[in-house]
């Protein structure tokens, strides 16, 4: 079965993660992707550890099946063979700040006017209008701006995730779905379009149920007062008596009656009560005794497992998260797998990244 992007050709000028972590989800469904490099400039995700080679595992892992030229857009024989390349394109993506595209020439008004059904996605932190589009971010600043940060605990600062939230989970994915869009409206019409992505906007989005209390009644969300930032006790972390964390997640009452049976829970409505005696019963095991225990009880309790744990564990080896990526030189590189399971086609994982051009 042919890959379902196998006809689509992307070009993509983005140096950051999220516009890269965009375009490694096109090529991983078979969209042929080619990265433009600076060619005097370092790459920064290709500098950090660990590394593998001559690059950084996350650099290998995000440009994945792409094919990479490097250039110097400054450089008028490198700009040509930059045009040349938009010409054959369907999609381009850049993540630069506004303005930098049409300082050097690739622009969307520019480049539409030889090429009308180009599909030109932008992808900056604040977007390419209002007070912030200039201004410099990053994942911690948009969760921070979003007010995903004080949706939190009182009891501690923000989240540090360790994962780009924003990056990612908001501006990635809808990215790649807004490009999607764009490609099936330039299917039925016949024309291209200009998509502007902001990491703040879709992090907001990201924000839809709290804010959408906030807007419906002008209240805000109380730190440790709400269902999901800690004002539930039945919805939590707990630690272990080794130092390890337990996911309580009984939302649902079927859940909490299974779980409060389970820890031979008293009947009371004071929350901060229920929750110490809880915490003091889970604290009193270890994380693999309690593992033991919810194996067979259906009221959703996971255990925080670290990364180690996680690739050893039996259901994500059957989903098959981890694979393994050919790295051009007879080997394999083991790689976390395309998350979604098709019917007719399997993702490629072709290379790692770093197969330059020219």
């Amino acid at each position: 079965m042919s890959a379902p992007l196998g006809e689509l050709k992307v070009l993509d000028f983005s140096t950051l993660l999220p516009g890269c972590y965009t375009a490694m989800l096109l090529a991983d469904l078979g969209a042929e992707v080619t990265k433009i490099e600076a060619k005097h400039r370092p790459d920064l995700l290709k500098e950090m550890s660990p590394r593998v080679g001559n690059s950084s595992a996350w650099y290998q892992v995000l440009n994945r099946n792409k094919k990479i030229i490097k250039l110097d857009l400054k450089d008028r024989h490198d700009r040509e063979i930059a045009r040349q390349q938009v010409a054959a394109c369907d999609v381009l993506l850049e993540g630069f700040r506004p303005g930098v595209m049409a300082r050097l020439g690739f622009d969307y008004a520019t480049l539409r006017r030889d090429k009308p059904d180009l599909i030109y996605c932008a992808l900056s932190g604040y977007g390419q209008t209002g007070s912030y589009a200039r201004r410099a971010g990053h994942d911690i600043n948009f969760l921070a701006l979003s007010a995903i940060g004080a949706l939190g605990s009182r009891t501690a600062m923000p989240a540090l995730h360790g994962v780009q939230v924003a990056d990612i989970c908001a501006g990635s994915l809808y990215a790649a779905v807004a490009i999607l869009t764009a490609l099936l409206h330039r299917q039925r019409h016949g024309e291209g379009q200009y998509i502007d992505v902001s990491l703040l906007d879709t992090t907001i989005a990201l924000a839809a149920a709290p804010l959408s209390a906030y807007l419906t009644t002008g209240k805000l969300h109380q730190p440790d007062g709400e269902l999901l930032n800690g004002g539930d006790p039945f919805y939590q972390h707990y630690q272990t008596s080794d130092g390890r964390w337990l996911s309580v997640a009984a939302i649902e009452p079927q859940f909490r009656q299974i779980f409060a049976a389970t820890l031979d829970l008293p009947a009371t409505d004071d929350n901060v009560q229920l929750k110490k005696i809880i915490a003091e019963k889970i604290k009193a095991n270890t994380l693999a005794a309690w593992q033991n225990v919810f194996a067979t009880k259906d009221c959703c309790v996971e255990p925080c497992l670290n990364s180690g744990e996680l690739v050893a564990h039996p259901h994500c080896q059957a989903r098959e998260m981890i694979v393994a990526v050919p790295d051009g030189q007879g080997n394999t590189q083991p790689q976390v797998a395309h998350p979604i399971k098709y019917s007719t086609f399997t993702p490629r994982y072709a290379h790692t990244g770093g197969t330059h051009a020219v």
